[in-house]
């Protein structure tokens, strides 16, 4: 989560400094801009926290599943069957009580 929020907030001041830099402060050719404030290392910095931020969704991805199919499932069986050990002791004694009625 902490590089999810690191990413948002780079991307967030990135495009402040853009959107005040370019449209209230220059009004020329974009080429003609000093070197510090070209893009093209914030842009190859933020390709790659998206590259970071996508391997990393795709490991967390690979460890839900494997944690679905290794944990949650067999609990829900588990939780499935007990529910229906109950339901038919429920209906049991029901037709008991019925029966004795």
């Amino acid at each position: 989560m902490c590089k999810i929020k690191r990413f948002l907030i780079y991307l967030i001041l990135i495009s402040l400094f853009v959107s005040f830099n370019i449209s209230n402060c220059y009004h020329g050719d974009i080429s003609s801009f000093p070197k510090s404030i070209r893009f093209e290392d914030q842009f190859r910095e933020l390709k790659e926290e998206l590259q970071d931020l996508l391997r990393e969704l795709k490991e967390m991805e690979q460890k839900m599943d494997k944690k679905m199919r290794d944990e949650v499932i067999p609990w829900l069986k588990k939780e499935i069957e007990r529910l229906k050990r109950e339901l038919k002791r429920f209906n049991r004694e029901e037709d008991k009580d019925l029966k004795e009625t």
